[in-house]
């Protein structure tokens, strides 16, 4: 913001700057002028003696036709095209923070980029793209591109894709120690980070594993929405009900056993509180018995302790940005602020929202299986 503002500070100053010439520029083309007129006029004086005839009328300014410097007008006028040009476009280019390509996202956060997921305009019109059934085979996971076979979103199978890549990559690398339980955050709310928690569920068990999603944002829950699941009891009533049972607070869809969903319950005064407990640790615990996966959906960490108090009990924590729309400075101060805490490891970013101009290898080999003949 400093650094604006000296830059339009400085824009100003050349603004005076040019007045400030243009009217010194004036007063020289008068001056000028009237030196033109007064030479003139001595030479008609002079010639008047020294030849048989009279001035009719009298030399004035007016009778002289002003001398126009054409040439620096033109360049004056270059500069402040220029000027003009560089006061619309500097602003613009300062107040567009966001990030705009996977490179520039690298560079500035030197972590790695466990996935990529396209902007789909689907997303607009129904909470989840991906399909919960159950698939058995190749072929099944092939015929679920998406729900509704929305010909018109090419982004909608590399969508897709991006969640099974972002599991594979969550497996290689945990190397000897699986990561089992992972914190999906954001720096600030409507990055998308609740979304993805729904959708790597769904690849994960697409895979078939054993997943749950623990939604511990009790200030703003979403996954309930998602799943379209009652939120009556949930994880607030879990921590802060010694006598509650997990399996009573668990839900699961007619169909799919292995994907279950702790939502985040009625809402609490204090979440912070319930989510550093004990029993919240031995939650985490539990779950990592019962399932291959566990998806912990956190508050955003701008100005909240819960993403950094929930993931103490995890494996890894994963950050949300959002192309063109995660300022940098929000990037640059959250991990700042990540390397002086105590949590669990940032294990890498997942970049929403890309654009992309084309749909990924499974939309193509989908389009191909579908128009070319089996063999």
């Amino acid at each position: 913001v400093t650094h604006l503002q000296n830059e339009m500070q400085h824009l100003a100053d050349l603004g005076r700057n040019f007045q400030q010439i243009q009217r010194e520029l004036k007063v020289a083309e008068g001056s000028f002028n009237q030196l033109l007129a007064t030479r003139q006029e001595l030479r008609f004086q002079m010639a008047s003696q020294n030849s048989p005839w009279e001035l009719m009328t009298s030399v004035d300014s007016w009778n002289i036709a002003a001398v126009d410097n054409v040439h620096r007008k033109l360049v004056l006028s270059g500069v402040v095209a220029v000027l003009l040009g560089a006061a619309v476009a500097l602003p613009q280019d300062k107040l567009d923070r966001g990030f705009h390509s996977t490179e520039e996202i690298m560079e500035a956060t030197k972590l790695p980029i466990l996935a990529t997921v396209p902007h789909t305009k689907t997303l607009k019109h129904r909470a989840l793209m991906m399909n919960t059934a159950l698939v058995t085979s190749i072929q099944d996971l092939m015929s679920q591109k998406p729900l509704s076979m929305d010909t018109e979103d090419p982004s909608a199978m590399a969508f897709a894709e991006a969640f099974y890549s972002l599991r594979t990559n969550l497996k290689l690398l945990g190397g000897d120690s699986p990561i089992q339980a992972v914190t999906i955050t954001s720096t600030r709310p409507g990055e998308g980070k609740s979304t993805l928690c729904a959708h790597l569920a769904i690849a994960a068990t697409n895979m078939g594993q054993r997943v749950v999603v623990i939604d511990a944002d009790m200030r703003r829950p979403s996954q309930h929405i998602l799943f379209s699941l009652p939120n009556r009891s949930g994880l607030s009533h879990y921590l802060s009900e010694q006598s509650a049972d997990l399996g009573d607070v668990l839900q699961t869809e007619s169909g799919k056993p292995r994907l279950q969903v702790l939502t985040a319950g009625q809402k609490v005064p204090a979440p912070g509180g319930l989510l550093s407990s004990n029993r919240m640790k031995q939650l985490i615990e539990q779950c990592r018995q019962q399932y291959d996966l566990v998806i912990i959906d956190t508050p955003p960490l701008m100005n909240i302790m819960d993403a950094k108090i929930a993931s103490t009990s995890a494996d890894g924590m994963l950050l949300v940005a959002g192309m063109g729309s995660t300022p940098r400075e929000d990037i640059t101060s959250t991990l700042s602020d990540l390397n002086t805490t105590v949590q669990a490891p940032l294990l890498g970013l997942i970049v929403n929202n890309a654009t992309s101009k084309r749909g990924g290898y499974y939309e193509d080999y989908y389009n191909s299986a579908v128009h070319s003949p089996a063999g």
